[in-house]
């Protein structure tokens, strides 16, 4: 269709940054946008790793203002990968630094900037 732009072949799949713009109203209020510079993104979370646990262990490097683990429509169940968001970017830079590979549930998890 004429107007429409076309997908991009490279790159991550489409919408995955939808989880960093805004919360549900209520959470953080209505058109919050997060600190991109501040937020790290979680990967290879095992099933048994919930928000809560993730702020607790994020909290060691600095002022946590937020936590999203994204969870499945259907299976309710979270997808292994999450967001955090620092106060300031040096304690995003700081987790990433002191949190890559660090074993929870025995599997390593990895921290990389969003």
């Amino acid at each position: 269709r004429r107007g429409q732009s076309q997908p991009s072949l490279a790159g991550p799949p489409r919408g995955w940054r939808k989880h960093l713009r805004h919360r549900p109203m209520g959470e953080r209020g209505v058109g919050f946008d997060r600190n991109q510079e501040a937020t790290c993104f979680v990967g290879d979370l095992d099933s048994q790793v919930d928000e809560s646990l993730l702020w607790e262990l994020c909290v060691q490097c600095g002022p946590v203002v937020d936590v999203h683990i994204p969870k499945d429509k259907l299976t309710q169940q979270h997808m292994g990968f999450g967001f955090v968001e620092f106060k300031g970017q040096a304690d995003a830079e700081y987790a990433i630094k002191v949190l890559n590979m660090i074993k929870l549930f025995g599997k390593p998890i990895r921290l990389n900037p969003a």
